[in-house]
């Protein structure tokens, strides 16, 4: 399992206006060897594939990004709306 705090480092040179890590990697239990990694993200600046590819490649898993404002529905559960 890749340590947040070196997925974070990863986030913080490719996505630097904001990514949050949601999903099974925080619930204990529920990270498995199979599991991909969620990162809701808002301002990606190169672009969206690179971005994924470059993700993927530093943490060696499949990562699902997800756009923090168009999909508000998929991360409703882990943030408040007003």
């Amino acid at each position: 399992m890749p340590s947040l705090p070196r997925l974070g480092s990863s986030l913080i040179v490719l996505l630097p206006e904001e990514a949050y890590i949601i999903g099974s990697i925080l619930e204990e239990g529920n990270f498995y060897a199979f599991s991909d990694i969620d990162i809701a993200v808002r301002g990606l600046k190169d672009g969206y594939s690179k971005v994924y590819g470059d993700l993927e490649e530093m943490v060696g898993r499949n990562i699902d990004l997800i756009d923090f404002f168009q999909s508000k529905s998929i991360i409703q559960h882990y943030f408040y709306f007003s």
